[in-house]
């Protein structure tokens, strides 16, 4: 008996030592119907381990249209055992597994009764159950209501649900996730008055009249006034407003306290993504051991091709600065991984490249992402015909992919980058008070929620101007900052004049002209001034106080506070970016030129990583603020490394950098010098000629191989090079897969530097010159480098180019009207059906001119 014990034991450590890589890139993975068998499971996470992969994420969700017989109910004992082998086979490979806290989103289940169900209020001003607030995309067995995330009672409840079901299964899993927050209509809990007397000190009850029907599509509240009603001015109604935001934000932030916890009881991580909710977006996310934030849509850069057909005004674009709400909350609490549900709906389904991708995976970098989730990767049968099962939204990054090939080089980039990332700690040396009750107080709407949403950013920020000016104006003249909140304000701590949180210090905290703080912030703020802490007022240091209650007497004291700041040195009013400056803050000239960067402190190096998504710098001379010994230069994409001539002048460590549009790089800045490094020059672009002949094409495979097409397009010759949709035959037109491209060119020179550069390339490419591999081309720019010792006067030219799958899907529609009854995608306007018979033919294959650049 002893030795069975022994064994176990010897068990259960080996599971939870079991290693995993969080720098590689990790993916949702939709489990349609919880419908699995282990030879897919199998088959599925080799293909993971093998593109270079390092874990998943489980999201159990709707099933496949006719495969109902072999769904599988949500944590019942079969699902849990499918489970258990994912983890095994996991465990195998080196891949983590986390799986969100049920089924599709947000959290709820056929255990949630109308008691622990979302509530609103009707115009009548009942709380009533919110029937439509269910979970969407809901697995076999997680069908039910959404829990109410305003009761943390009803959280402890679903949460429980899950402690019991793992409790034979204690080492499933790294982690447990909490999607958005998507609870739209959701505006209260069936305790709220209680909860609003006991925390704001007053009752809200005969205030919610006057409140709510200031809001749009809310004529009859105020139509149906009883005698209990009081009035609101306008200013008055602002202020119950916050307090109804704040009490809505504690009651949430307690409900994800029993998330976290009982995730933590459990001995797994937790996984937060907080956006999209009431609250305060940096306590929400600190309370997570892994802040995750949201990339949706593409960022509509002008170097990559952008889909139509996305509806930016419903959608947005992509935000650095909201992303940096989780980044701030990990640099607060010293918490090493900040990750991100990344690529959803890039482009629209069978059309996403990875040209494509790669921008918003670097956006994500400059904004504190370290820790990548692909969305995402749908679980299809490795037997079943192309393109398997789908998830409604794109992107699909599992085998079926038109881009699988070249998918390893994708995973490779970014563990090359995400390496440094999570193993520096972060270089931000600016707090910026994030003034929420500013942004409540301008909310309203029709459901009186101010929701901090990903898609509308842009929107929401310009609630509180002062806000979104100054982080603009710190962003655009390369300032490093993180965000805090008051809750996190209150832990900061003052040592040899900085200020200290758990995970970092910083140089300075800026506070924005919102005109109002709570109390305990300028109590707070004043107890740091007097320990030395250096603190900028922007414009003018506020003197009013948010909130209804008991004003007068906290006015006062806000002015009286506010006098006092006057008295010291290290406290100075005005414009923020100069006197942060003078506060030892350091900007970087990155801006200058439009660059985007984010810098990382290492234990022998400063690292900074740029990115150029302008036109503005190309080649040219930069400095960075760190003092350093020797400057090294790494290519993450090319693997390129080397020593970099430097010198130290009146604005820095300065360098010169050679930087494309589309193109990122590290640059370490090094304390001591790496005699190993080889020394490198950066090269500009001097002079181009464009290879002008005959080229000779022909197509060699299908792709991916899971298409059982055997007839190939007929090859062609042109001059001219442009979609082989146009020049080739009818085949060609639905062709998805690989062709070659063949050409000669000459060089006179052969002994100077030359790069290959091509207009477009659709979409991706191998390169060989006069028979030698020279790279690969899947991002933009479109370019690649030639070794002096491979051309020869007379050279001659191989492309392998493989486009994406939305031509033959196209095709197959046309063929078959049910062909998504099944997987029921949906188009990336949100307009469904997906008629991806009735758009046009994407173009395919080497478009335009291409040049050899010589260099200097």
């Amino acid at each position: 008996m002893k030795l069975r014990t022994l064994l176990l034991l010897l068990l259960v450590c080996c599971n939870f030592t079991f290693a995993y890589d969080t720098a590689k890139p990790w993916a949702w993975w939709w489990i349609l119907g919880n419908s699995m068998k282990e030879s897919d499971i199998t088959y599925q996470l080799e293909y993971m381990k093998k593109s270079g992969m390092g874990g998943v994420c489980i999201i159990p969700c709707y099933g496949e249209k006719g495969d109902e017989a072999n769904y599988i109910d949500l944590i019942s004992p079969e699902f849990m055992q499918k489970l258990a082998y994912i983890q095994k086979e996991a465990n195998r490979l080196g891949l983590g597994v986390d799986m969100t806290m049920g089924s599709g989103w947000p959290f709820g289940g056929p255990w949630v009764s109308d008691e622990y169900a979302s509530k609103h209020l009707d115009k009548n001003l009942n709380v009533l159950v919110k029937e439509n607030a269910i979970v969407k995309r809901a697995s076999p067995g997680g069908e039910g209501y959404a829990v109410n995330p305003f009761n943390n009672k009803a959280y402890k409840f679903h949460v429980g649900i899950f402690e019991k079901a793992f409790e034979k299964y204690p080492n499933v899993l790294r982690g447990f996730f909490n999607d958005s927050y998507e609870y739209y209509g959701v505006n209260i809990s069936e305790n709220f008055y209680d909860e609003f007397k006991k925390r704001r000190g007053y009752d809200f009850q005969p205030y919610a009249r006057a409140v709510f029907s200031t809001s749009e599509n809310w004529e009859e509240i105020a139509k149906n006034e009883t005698s209990s009603d009081k009035q609101l001015s306008p200013e008055e109604c602002t202020r119950v407003w916050q307090d109804y935001h704040e009490t809505l934000s504690d009651l949430l932030y307690e409900s994800m306290l029993e998330f976290t916890q009982g995730a933590k009881r459990m001995g797994r991580l937790s996984v937060n993504e907080a956006h999209g909710s009431v609250g305060n977006l940096i306590d929400l996310y600190s309370i997570a051991d892994i802040p995750e934030t949201e990339s949706f849509g593409s960022s509509g850069f002008e170097f990559v091709r952008n889909d139509p057909d996305y509806r930016e005004n419903i959608f947005g674009r992509p935000n650095k600065i909201m992303m940096k709400f989780a980044e701030s909350s990990a640099n607060l609490n010293g918490k090493k991984l900040v990750a991100s549900e990344s690529c959803t709906w890039v482009a629209n389904h069978f059309k996403v490249s990875l040209s494509q991708i790669k921008p918003d995976i670097d956006k994500l970098f400059v904004g504190g992402i370290n820790h990548i989730f692909y969305h995402g990767f749908p679980y299809t049968p490795k037997d079943k015909a192309f393109p398997g099962r789908l998830f409604y939204a794109s992107t699909n990054f599992n085998f079926n992919s038109h881009f699988s090939e070249f998918f390893p080089s994708l995973n490779r980039y970014i563990y090359q980058v995400q390496s440094v990332m999570q193993n520096s700690k972060s270089g931000n040396d600016t707090l910026v008070y994030f003034p929420i009750h500013a942004f409540w107080k301008e909310s309203g709407g029709r459901n009186h929620i101010l929701m901090f949403d990903v898609h509308k950013a842009s929107t929401w920020l310009k609630k509180c101007p002062s806000f979104d000016s100054l982080i603009s104006e710190l962003d655009k003249k390369g300032f490093a900052f993180d965000f805090i909140s008051d809750k996190e304000l209150q832990k900061l701590t003052v040592e040899n004049g900085e200020l200290c949180a758990t995970g970092k210090s910083y140089k300075t905290i800026i506070i924005p002209d919102c005109k109002q703080l709570p109390l305990d912030t300028y109590q707070q703020l004043f107890k740091l001034a007097k320990k030395g802490a250096k603190i900028v007022f922007q414009n003018e240091i506020p003197s009013d106080v948010p909130n209804f209650a008991n004003l007068q007497e906290r006015r006062a004291k806000a002015k009286d506070f506010a006098e006092k700041f006057t008295i010291f040195k290290n406290v100075k009013v005005g414009n923020a970016t100069i006197l942060a400056t003078s506060f030892g803050a350091k900007r970087e000239v990155f801006a200058d030129y439009k660059l985007d960067y984010i810098r990382k402190e290492l234990s022998d190096s400063t690292a900074y990583f740029i990115v150029n998504f302008n036109k503005e710098f190309d080649f040219g001379k930069l400095a960075i603020s760190a003092d350093c010994e020797q400057v090294e230069y790494f290519n993450p994409l090319t693997q390129k490394r080397g020593e970099v001539a430097f010198e130290k002048t009146a604005y820095g460590t300065t360098f010169n950098l050679s930087l494309k549009q589309g193109e990122s790089c590290f640059i370490f800045a090094n304390k001591k010098r790496n005699n190993s490094l080889k020394k490198i020059t950066m090269r500009a672009d001097e002079s181009s000629t464009k290879l002008v002949g005959i080229w000779d094409i022909s197509f060699a495979k299908w792709v991916p191989s899971s298409i059982k097409e055997s007839k190939l397009p007929k090859p062609f010759s042109t001059n001219v090079l442009a979609s082989w949709t146009k020049l080739g035959d009818d085949i060609a037109k639905i062709f998805c897969g690989t062709a070659v491209y063949k050409t000669k060119f000459s060089v006179d020179d052969i002994s100077s530097q030359y790069v290959l550069t091509f207009d477009e390339i659709r979409d991706v490419a191998k390169v060989k010159i006069n028979g030698v591999y020279i790279g690969e081309i899947w991002s933009v720019p479109y370019r690649v480098e030639i070794s002096s010792d491979i051309l020869k006067n007379s050279n001659e030219l191989e492309i392998e180019i493989t486009n994406c799958s939305f031509n033959y899907m196209r095709h197959l529609a046309s063929k078959n009207p049910n062909w998504n009854k099944g997987n029921n995608l949906i188009d990336i306007s949100y307009r469904p059906p997906y008629t991806i018979e009735k758009k046009p033919l994407e173009e395919s294959g080497l478009i335009g001119e291409v040049h050899l650049v010589k260099q200097k």
